[in-house]
């Protein structure tokens, strides 16, 4: 949640703000609450104000431009979301606006339930009513600023500079406890994928969204469940057992499934799903799916080569040495490999729980900045044998070390794998 005045939205253009860090200036708003409106929504042209406004209680949100103007949030199937402002508080806030079509009610009425569970709604719900036109649902909710993780990464795709690793684990460990807090209030997402999940750099802050399928599940024995008696979620994200028989039992299990493949998109381990793709790819055990297995094997081997050196696992650790090679690069692959795999096994039962994936990967995420530290000092001081980082982790494995006699040439031609 963004606080009242000390920052603004990118979509909010800076010369539609006032003084008071708000959409109407002092003025506007101290006549606005003389006008004694009914609750509900009041277009701008019937107030005279430059933008239309909401009124709940004591309260008076302001909606800003939306999509003709290029400012709007998102647009769905059959909604779209507005950037709002509380004008009490400067609080900005996400107005969704869902057509009241009688199939999609029951729908909305669950999405208001779950958001009122997770505290994100910022006002009651209600239903705007206007002669000759579709009834439709207004719903102020919580503002999660940034971009979704889909656009972020597709966005960095091709960029100069890659990524740091230890930003982008951080945004897995932020991404996993994002879900764990809708757990720990038997919430299932149900529909995780890398565009419901929002990362803002700014405040290096992730938050989940779209809690449409998401459903209040029962606990048993420690675990969460919910029987459906349909097919819920993004095909490309669904765990294994999603797809036998109904009714569909969704689990923390297959929270942690989907978020084992997003964890590999943000990894760059496998391609970016696109929103178009509606198609499920096998990606399970080790020794059961080509592509996962394909995919490690190509990382955790010296045959995956780009101009003639080893490729890293993720972008670079500080590589200022061209002939070294960076042996960490495997042996963390490797670990991160296990960490993996145990999200993504085919038994729901042999997958590891929501809490377990959250701990090994801030586990990985010190022993990443560790190794990153040491192959950084190993650089500087030139002293430490240049295959520590590969011992430490496969002590078997020698490797020959310049004499100290050698010439200055030879010194700084160092030995490489191959």
């Amino acid at each position: 949640m963004m606080s009242s005045m000390s920052s603004t939205p990118p979509k909010e253009a800076l010369s539609d703000i006032q003084p008071n860090g708000k959409l109407l200036t002092d003025e506007q708003i101290a006549t606005l609450k003389t006008m004694e409106l009914k609750e509900g929504r009041h277009s701008k042209h019937d107030i005279n104000l430059p933008y239309s406004i909401i009124k709940q209680d004591n309260d008076y949100f302001a909606i800003y431009k939306g999509k003709k103007h290029g400012k709007s949030l998102g647009e769905g199937a059959f909604g779209k979301v507005k950037l709002a402002q509380n004008l009490n508080s400067g609080e900005w806030i996400a107005l969704k606006i869902e057509p009241a079509i009688l199939e999609y009610i029951p729908v909305i009425e669950t999405e208001i339930k779950m958001l009122a569970k997770l505290k994100r709604l910022k006002a009651t719900a209600f239903i705007r009513k206007k002669p000759g036109k579709i009834e439709k649902y207004n719903i102020l909710m919580e503002y999660a600023p940034g971009t979704n993780l889909y656009d972020f990464l597709m966005s960095r795709r091709d960029a100069a500079n890659p990524l740091d690793p230890v930003l982008l684990i951080d945004i897995v460990i932020m991404t996993l406890k994002a879900i764990h807090e809708m757990h720990m209030q038997d919430i299932l997402h149900r529909d995780i994928k890398l565009e419901n999940i929002m990362y803002d750099p700014a405040t290096n802050i992730v938050k989940s969204i779209d809690v449409g399928s998401a459903r209040t599940a029962t606990r048993t024995a420690g675990s969460l469940f919910f029987l459906s008696d349909r097919l819920e979620g993004s095909i490309n994200y669904l765990a294994p057992e999603c797809l036998r028989t109904l009714p569909v039992v969704y689990s923390e299990k297959t929270d942690v499934y989907a978020l084992g493949r997003i964890i590999l998109e943000i990894l760059g381990l496998i391609e970016i799903i696109t929103p178009e793709k509606d198609e499920w790819t096998h990606i399970t055990d080790f020794n059961c799916s080509k592509e996962i297995t394909t995919v490690f094997n190509r990382m955790l081997t010296q045959e995956y080569k780009e101009n003639g050196k080893p490729k890293p696992m993720l972008p670079s650790l500080t590589q200022t040495d061209e002939d070294k090679f960076y042996d960490i690069n495997m042996a963390m692959g490797n670990i991160l490999h296990l960490g993996l795999i145990n999200m993504l096994r085919k038994k729901s039962d042999s997958r590891v729980s929501m809490m377990q994936s959250i701990q090994f990967f801030e586990l990985y995420r010190n022993m990443l900045l560790e190794e990153t530290k040491k192959e950084n000092e190993e650089m500087l001081s030139h002293t430490a044998p240049l295959s520590s980082a590969s011992q430490r982790f496969f002590p078997g494995e020698k490797k020959e070390e310049a004499s100290p006699k050698q010439t200055t040439e030879k010194e700084e031609k160092r030995p490489t794998n191959s």
